[in-house]
C-alpha cells in the first residue's frame, strides 16, 4: 500500500503517465499495480529504456513501483539510516544510490550502494536511459544500513535484474523471494554476513534461472536449507558457495548432476552419504573445487566413480566428517589434483598404489583417521610440499626419497607425530634446503638417531627427545596431550592451506585477498 501511494502520490515521474481514479479506489483493498489508476496509454517516453523491460510507460513504473516496495518492504522498523537517494520522485531510478569507496575492493574502488545501472557487466554506470538502453541492473546491499523487515514478493518479478548483493543487514528477516521466469538477465546473487532472521529455503525457481551464474549464500547467522526437487538447475552455474551458513538436510542429487564449477558446502549441518551412492549420468563434468568439509555428519564412503573427475577436479576438501572405508584405487585417476584434505574421519586401510600417478599433488592431509601401513608410495609424488598425516597408524620407515625434486622456491611441511614409524629419521631430510616444518612426536624411531646437520637444516623440529636430543623442541613420552601443550601440537592445516578462504584457497594469505567490509 505505502509503494502504490508513493507512485500515485509522490512520484512526479510515474505521474506522467497515470490518469488517477477516485480516491476511494485507491483506498480499495489490494495492491496490485493498477488497481488504484490506470495507465495513460497516450504518453510516451523519451530515452531508450532497458534491455528486458523495453521503454514503455507501464515499464517504466512498474519498475519504480518494485523499487519502492523493496524499500518500504524493508523498512518496518524505522527508515533506513542512509536512503541512498531511493524514492527520489523527480529522478530516474538509475540514481537512486549512493557511492561509497573501499580499499581492497575486488570489484574496483567504488561501491554504489542501492540501485545501479550499466550498459554492460563491466561498462559505465549510468544515472539515467537518456543516452543509451540500460543493458543491466543491480540491486546493491551491501553496505550496513538498518533494513528490517523482509524481502517483498515483488521482487522476483524486477525483470531488469542481473546482480542483487546482500550483506550486512542483520535485522532482515524472511527469506528470498521466488523469482519469475521473466529473469532471463539474472547472473548473480550473494547472500554474506547477514542476520539470525534471515534465512529459509534457497527458492526453486531461482536454481532454475538459465541465466544464474553465481549463487553465494555464505557466512550468515540464520538457518538455510536446499529444495529437493530441482528439475534443472542452471546449465550456466559455475560457483555455488553456500558455505558457514546454517544450510541442513542431505546434499541433494541435483547438485552431483550441475555443471557448477566450484562447489562449497563447507562448515554447515549437510547430514547422510556424502555422494550418491548409485551411479550418477552426468557427474561433476565441470567441478575444480569441491569442498564439504567440517559438516561433521557426512558419512557413507569415497565412490569408485570419483575418479571420473580426473580431468578438472583440482581441491578436493572432505575433512572433519564421518566418512569411512578407504581409499579407492580410482584416487589415482585424479591427475590434476593439487590439494586432498580428508583429515578428522574416519577412514581405514592402506594407501593404494595408484596415488603414485598423482603428479600434480601439492597438499596431501589425512591426519586424524585410522590409514595404516607403509607410506612409501609418497616418494612418487614429486610435486608434494606438505604432507600432515600424524594421528594415524601409519608404520614402518619414513621414505627416505619425500620431497626429491621439488622446487627449491617452495617451503616444506612434514606432520607425522601420533603414528608408529619406527627405525631412523632419513639424513635426506637435514639437506632439503627448504624443510620449514617437521614434527614427528611419539612414534618408534631409534634412540637419538637425529644429526646436528638435520636439526640445524630444518628450521622448526618437534621430535620425542629420545629420538632427536638436538631438536628444536624435544618431547619426553610422558607430556601430556593438553591443547596448551607444544608437544601435542599440530598445524591447522584447514587454515594453513587456505581452505577458509574457499576457492580463493591459493591466495588466501596475501593482502589483496581481502576486501574492508566497511567502506572507507
Amino acid at each position: 500500500r505505502k509503494a502504490l501511494r508513493w507512485i500515485v502520490c509522490q512520484d512526479s515521474i510515474s505521474a506522467n503517465f497515470l490518469n488517477q481514479h477516485e480516491d476511494e479506489k485507491l483506498n480499495s483493498r489490494g495492491t496490485n499495480l493498477g488497481q488504484g489508476f490506470q495507465i495513460n496509454q497516450t504518453e510516451t517516453r523519451t530515452g531508450y529504456g532497458f534491455h528486458n523491460s523495453g521503454n514503455t510507460p507501464q515499464s517504466h513504473i512498474i519498475r519504480r513501483y518494485i523499487l519502492a516496495t523493496l524499500y518500504y518492504s524493508t523498512s518496518l522498523h524505522g527508515p533506513w539510516h542512509d536512503d541512498w537517494n531511493f524514492l527520489n520522485g523527480n529522478q530516474h531510478e538509475c540514481s537512486w544510490h549512493k557511492i561509497y569507496n573501499r580499499s581492497n575492493f575486488h570489484f574496483g574502488d567504488l561501491d554504489p550502494a542501492g540501485v545501479v545501472c550499466q550498459t554492460s557487466a563491466l561498462g559505465e554506470i549510468l544515472l539515467n536511459d537518456e543516452d543509451s538502453v540500460v543493458g543491466r541492473l543491480v540491486v546493491n546491499l551491501r553496505i550496513r544500513n538498518n533494513l528490517t523487515g523482509t524481502l517483498p514478493p515483488e521482487l522476483g518479478h524486477l525483470v531488469d535484474l542481473a546482480d542483487i548483493f546482500i550483506e550486512q543487514q542483520e535485522q532482515l528477516s524472511g527469506s528470498l523471494p521466488a523469482m519469475t521466469s521473466g529473469l532471463t538477465l539474472l547472473e548473480s546473487v550473494g547472500i554474506l554476513f547477514n542476520g539470525p532472521d534471515f534465512g529459509g529455503e534457497i527458492p526453486k525457481s531461482l536454481l532454475e534461472l538459465p541465466s544464474l551464474t553465481y549463487l553465494i549464500v555464505k557466512q550468515n547467522a540464520g538457518s538455510w536449507s536446499l529444495p529437493n526437487n530441482v528439475e534443472k538447475i542452471s546449465p550456466n552455474i559455475t560457483n555455488l558457495d553456500l558455505s558457514n551458513s546454517g544450510f541442513q538436510g542431505t546434499i541433494p542429487r541435483w547438485m552431483f548432476e550441475s555443471n557448477v564449477v566450484n562447489l562449497d558446502l563447507s562448515f554447515n549441518t549437510f547430514h547422510g552419504a556424502t555422494f550418491p551412492e548409485d551411479e550418477v549420468f552426468n557427474f561433476l563434468p565441470r567441478i575444480e573445487f569441491l569442498s564439504f568439509y567440517g559438516n561433521r555428519h557426512l558419512n557413507g564412503t569415497l565412490p569408485e566413480t570419483l575418479g571420473r573427475l580426473g580431468s578438472t577436479l583440482k581441491v578436493l576438501a572432505l575433512g572433519d566428517n564421518q566418512i569411512g572405508g578407504s581409499l579407492p584405487e580410482s584416487l589415482g585417476s585424479l591427475t590434476n589434483l593439487e590439494l586432498l584434505s580428508l583429515d578428522q574421519n574416519v577412514m581405514t586401510g592402506t594407501l593404494p598404489s595408484s596415488l603414485a600417478n598423482m603428479n600434480s599433488l601439492k597438499h596431501l592431509t589425512l591426519s586424524s583417521n585410522s590409514f595404516r601401513g607403509s607410506v612409501n608410495v609418497l616418494e612418487s609424488m614429486k610435486n608434494l610440499t606438505s604432507v600432515f598425516i600424524h594421528s594415524n597408524e601409519f608404520s614402518g620407515a619414513l621414505p627416505a626419497g619425500l620431497f626429491d625434486g621439488v622446487s627449491s622456491d617452495s617451503s616444506l611441511y612434514f606432520d607425522v607425530g601420533s603414528n608408529h614409524f619406527s627405525g631412523d629419521v632419513p639424513s635426506s631430510y637435514g639437506k632439503l634446503p627448504n624443510l620449514t616444518y617437521f614434527s614427528a612426536t611419539r612414534n618408534n624411531f631409534s634412540g637419538n638417531n637425529v644429526g646436528q646437520t638435520t636439526c640445524d637444516n630444518i628450521e622448526f623440529t618437534i621430535m620425542d627427545c629420545s629420538a632427536c636430543s638436538c631438536c628444536n623442541i624435544c618431547c619426553d613420552t610422558g607430556d601430556s596431550t593438553n591443547s596448551g601443550d607444544i608437544c601435542g601440537f599440530h598445524m591447522n592445516s584447514f587454515q594453513f592451506l587456505g581452505l577458509n578462504c574457499g576457492v580463493w584457497w591459493m591466495h588466501c594469505n596475501e593482502p589483496q585477498t581481502y576486501y574492508d567490509i566497511e567502506p572507507i
